[in-house]
């Protein structure tokens, strides 16, 4: 049984998501993540998210995204994570705090 979550998020500027740096696990950068999904065959797993903002995606970070769980999971699957971060305040990135 799969369950999908879909945060709704506002677009509110793409200038705000270019300023966010991702961990080494995570692309945040749209060409770069099908480039490398592309080449090795994997499917890419996008998280478009408001993480300073958004209770839906606060919560999807803090119980799912940064739990060990999750990341066997995502290493098992071959998943290239994508994340593309909206937050309201310049320099609040959920992969810098």
């Amino acid at each position: 049984m799969r369950n999908s979550f879909f945060p709704a998020i506002g677009v509110l500027s793409l200038a705000s998501a270019l300023i966010c740096s991702a961990s080494s696990s995570w692309e945040t950068d749209w060409n770069k993540a099908l480039e490398k999904a592309g080449k090795g065959g994997h499917p890419v797993l996008a998280d478009f998210t408001g993480s300073d903002w958004c209770p839906g995606c606060i919560h999807l970070r803090k119980n799912i995204f940064d739990t060990d769980a999750f990341a066997k999971y995502a290493a098992d699957h071959q998943f290239v994570l994508l994340e593309l971060d909206f937050p309201r305040l310049p320099g609040k990135c959920r992969r810098n705090s």
